[in-house]
């Protein structure tokens, strides 16, 4: 069966190629987790919470009611306008899979044992699928916390309700963050948080470039996944 050894083959080298992307993927990241818990200066997401803590020191000191609404606004449009579009493309690519004249073909494909190149293009697109889902879902936790935090900005001082937010940050040690009034910890808390959900939706975009480049092949998944890792090293570093 010489036809079926080469295509056995194909499929251990895209398999080979498309799992060591992903480790060297998820080795990238492991690291940059480690920096933002034991040296988040020297990425630029700790140095940005910094500087959104002393911002909204600066806001809430100077009663600058503009410029918070503003920039927050701002903020807001750019996270719906992400939403949308990353909901409308997942929803497209389920209709492509999931469409009456292909769904009992598709389940069928897989629910059929060993592995097909049709089985394996399938997977492909549930996880650019699985990718838009995450960035549509921490966009909109971004545009919840940055509502939350036009209404608490304006809050006096000494009217704030502590108790609210005592919860962890997300991969974020809040005990990091610049030392400010009792007041003004927790606003900053929750606009670090927002910005937390932010930078996942669009760490998740950066992930579609490869994952794209996927569907014509393991190498290119490779190739991509190694582009898009040299931006990040410069995008993530604040040296």
């Amino acid at each position: 069966m010489p036809g079926s050894d080469t295509e056995m083959d194909i499929m251990t080298e895209q398999l080979t190629l498309s799992g060591l992307a992903l480790l060297v993927l998820i080795s990238y990241h492991a690291r940059l987790f480690y920096f933002l818990k034991r040296k988040p200066n020297r990425t630029s997401i700790g140095v940005s919470n910094d500087m959104r803590t002393r911002w909204v020191e600066h806001v809430m000191n100077k009663e600058r009611d503009v410029l918070a609404v503003q920039t927050l606004r701002n903020l807001t449009m750019a996270a719906s306008f992400l939403a949308s579009t990353a909901i409308m493309v997942d929803l497209w690519l389920m209709n492509a899979i999931l469409g009456d004249p292909s769904r009992e073909n598709t389940f069928k494909i897989l629910s059929s044992s060993g592995w097909t190149h049709e089985k394996w293009w399938i997977y492909k697109l549930i996880a650019l699928i699985i990718i838009f889902m995450f960035c549509f879902a921490n966009f909109m936790l971004s545009i919840r916390y940055y509502n939350l935090v036009a209404i608490y900005i304006n809050v006096p001082l000494e009217k704030q309700n502590l108790s609210v937010f005592q919860k962890p940050g997300l991969f974020i040690d809040m005990n990091q963050l610049p030392k400010v009034a009792t007041g003004i910890r927790p606003v900053a808390e929750t606009l670090n948080r927002g910005a937390a959900h932010y930078t996942l939706g669009m760490r998740g975009y950066y992930f579609l470039l490869p994952f794209s480049l996927w569907l014509l092949g393991a190498g290119w998944f490779f190739v991509g996944t190694m582009l898009m890792l040299l931006v990040l090293r410069r995008v993530d570093s604040s040296e």
